[in-house]
C-alpha cells in the first residue's frame, strides 16, 4: 500500500539511516524479508541516471543483507562503487565505500579493505565528515590487526576516539574498548579480557547497539577457550540456540565437545550451513574445523583443511579487531593429525603456530603450541612401522 500510494517518499524512508555502519544493524543478524523486498522494488523502479537515489538504495540493501546474501552484497556494492566512480559528491562516494566495506571483508576480497579504508579517510576528511573519518580508522585498525601490527591498530583506535562526532562517540568507544579486550586476550591476561568483554557488552546494550549481549558472549567464548573451560558455556549457548542462525551450532558443538558430550555435539552441529564471508569467516571456519576433528569427521575435515591452508601464518579472528581463537596453524595441525597422522604436516603447522604466537607476544597460544609440538614430535618418533595397526584417538584426546 505504501509503495502504491507514496513512491515519492518511500525511497527517502528506506534510505533514512545515514550513519556510517561498521557492524550489523540487525538484531540477531536476522533479516527482514519485507523490507528487503521493498528496497529491491524501489531499485527496480530507479533508473541508472538517478545516481544519488540509486546509490543510497544500494547501500541500504547491503546493510540489510550483509552476512546473509554474500553474492548480492558484492553486486550491490560493486554497482554503488561504479556509479560513484568520478564527478559525484564526496559523501555519496563515502556511502558507496561504506557498502563496499561489507563485501571486501570476504577472504578473497580482503586485499581491497586497505584501499577502501584509505579512500574513506581521504574523502571523509575532504568533505569534513568526522563520522566517515572515524569509520576509516576502524577499517584501518582491522587492516593493521590482520597484519599482526597491534600497535598500529591501537593508534587507529585512539585517533578514532579523539575525532569521533558526538553521535558516534559511544559506538566508537565501544569498538575501541573491545579491541583493548582483544589485546588483553592476546597478551594472556584472560581475567582482564573477560572483564572488558563483559563491560563492553553492558556499554553496547546501554547505548542501544543491537547484538551487544552477543558480542559479550563471543568474548567469553574465546576467553573460556583459552582457559580450557569452554564446556562451562554449554547452558548459555543452548538457551540461545533457537534465536541464532544455524552457523552458531559450530560454537555450541565445540562447547559440547569440551564438556565431554560428543553425542550432543553431533546433534547440534550443522557442518553444511553456509558460513558468511565476513570478518568472522576465518574464526568460524576454524571452529567448524575443530569440531570436525573432535568428531573424527574426515570428509568435513578434508574440506576445511583445503580452505584453511592459504591462511597459514595468520591468527583466526585477529583481523576483526574483536575476538580471536589463536594461530590458524593450531587448527591446521589438528586437521593434519586426523587426516595424515604419519605425515609431517602436524609438526610443521605447530612450529608455525609457535612462531606466530611468540612474535605476537601471546603466551597462552605459544605454550599450547609448544605442548602440542612436544607431543607431536614424540608421536612421530614412536610411530608404528608401515602396516602396523593404529589405535584411533578419542575426540577428547584430539581436542587437547
Amino acid at each position: 500500500q505504501a509503495t502504491a500510494a507514496a513512491p515519492q517518499w518511500l525511497g527517502a524512508v528506506l534510505t533514512s539511516y545515514d550513519t556510517p555502519v561498521s557492524w550489523t544493524i540487525r538484531p540477531g543478524q536476522n533479516i527482514d524479508a519485507e523490507l528487503i523486498d521493498l528496497i529491491e522494488t524501489e531499485l527496480a523502479a530507479t533508473p541508472p541516471d538517478a545516481v544519488d537515489r540509486r546509490v543510497r538504495l544500494l547501500a541500504a540493501l547491503v546493510f540489510e543483507i550483509e552476512g546473509h546474501d554474500d553474492d548480492r552484497v558484492r553486486s550491490a556494492s560493486a554497482e554503488a562503487m561504479a556509479l560513484t566512480g568520478r564527478g559525484v559528491d564526496s559523501l555519496l562516494r563515502c556511502r558507496a565505500l561504506n557498502a563496499r566495506f561489507f563485501a571486501v571483508l570476504a577472504p578473497d576480497l580482503w586485499h581491497e579493505l586497505a584501499p577502501v579504508g584509505e579512500e574513506l579517510a581521504e574523502l571523509g576528511g575532504r568533505a569534513g565528515h568526522a563520522g566517515y573519518r572515524t569509520q576509516a580508522h576502524h577499517l584501518q585498525l582491522m587492516v593493521a590487526a590482520g597484519r599482526h601490527d597491534l600497535d598500529a591498530a591501537t593508534r587507529h583506535a585512539e585517533a578514532a576516539v579523539a575525532g569521533a562526532p558526538g553521535g558516534q562517540l559511544e559506538f566508537t568507544l565501544g569498538w575501541a574498548y573491545i579491541f583493548s579486550a582483544l589485546r588483553a586476550l592476546v597478551a594472556g591476561e584472560l581475567d582482564t579480557a573477560e572483564e572488558r568483554y563483559s563491560e563492553l557488552a553492558t556499554r553496547l546494550v546501554g547505548a542501544g547497539q543491537v547484538n551487544g549481549a552477543l558480542m559479550g558472549l563471543l568474548g567469553r567464548f574465546v576467553v573460556r577457550y583459552d582457559q580450557g573451560r569452554l564446556g562451562e558455556l554449554v547452558p548459555e549457548l543452548e538457551a540461545l540456540r533457537d534465536a541464532l542462525p544455524p552457523t552458531f551450532g559450530d560454537f555450541l558443538a565445540l562447547a559440547h565437545l569440551h564438556a565431554g558430550d560428543p553425542v550432543r555435539a553431533r546433534e547440534v552441529w550443522a557442518p553444511d550451513a553456509e558460513l558468511a564471508r565476513s570478518y568472522y569467516w576465518l574464526i568460524w571456519t576454524c571452529v567448524r574445523a575443530e569440531v570436525a576433528v573432535g568428531l573424527a569427521d574426515r570428509d568435513v575435515a578434508a574440506r576445511y583443511r583445503e580452505q584453511l591452508r592459504p591462511w597459514t601464518g595468520t591468527v583466526a579472528g585477529l583481523s576483526s579487531g574483536t575476538i580471536a581463537l589463536g594461530p590458524t596453524d593450531l587448527v591446521l595441525a589438528g586437521l593434519e593429525g586426523l587426516l595424515d597422522p604419519a605425515g609431517g604436516g602436524r609438526v610443521h603447522h605447530l612450529r608455525e603456530a609457535e612462531r606466530v604466537a611468540a612474535e605476537l607476544g601471546a603466551p597462552v597460544w605459544r605454550d599450547r603450541a609448544r605442548r602440542l609440538l612436544s607431543a607431536a614430535v614424540a608421536d612421530h618418533s614412536t610411530a608404528p612401522a608401515p602396516g602396523a595397526q593404529d589405535v584411533p584417538n578419542t575426540s577428547a584426546q584430539r581436542l587437547r
